[in-house]
């Protein structure tokens, strides 16, 4: 993906936080709680006004926690770090939410787990250029798409 100069993008950038009243401090950079990924129209989002939707949202399947860093398991929040049975719990929802956000050609880029890596392959049906990029281990990490 080629990253290039656009007059005032706007970003959307999902996290793990607390309080939803941050996205109103931090202009056009909306944060959402990782488990209750919020409604746009609860949240003040127009469809379609996003050029870019940014998230690191939490993908650990249930059953791979045995395979987490133990620095990991024991200070991070678990909901910043597992999804759910699968791990693809909270993608399944943010990636609808995304589409409605972006703008025609919008990119969404997030963090996956090289476990999931199909499975949002699948989800990303009938969006344009999904790409899989590696880490530096040679997992698959990092997906971007572009919004049709």
């Amino acid at each position: 993906m080629e990253v290039g100069c656009y007059p005032q993008p706007r970003l959307l950038v999902q996290r793990v936080c607390q309080k939803r009243q941050l996205a109103r401090l931090c202009g056009g950079i909306l944060c959402l709680g990782s488990r209750r990924i919020a409604d746009q129209s609860q949240a003040g989002l127009g469809r379609g006004e996003f050029d870019f939707v940014v998230s690191n949202p939490p993908y650990v399947g249930d059953s791979e926690a045995d395979q987490v860093q133990l620095e990991v398991r024991k200070y991070e929040p678990r909901n910043a770090v597992f999804a759910g049975a699968t791990g693809l719990e909270v993608i399944e929802r943010l990636i609808p939410q995304a589409r409605e956000s972006l703008k025609p050609e919008g990119w969404l880029v997030m963090e996956i787990s090289g476990t999931i890596a199909d499975g949002v392959r699948d989800l990303l049906a009938g969006w344009n250029d999904v790409q899989i990029a590696k880490d530096l281990q040679g997992i698959e990490r990092v997906v971007s798409a572009r919004a049709t």
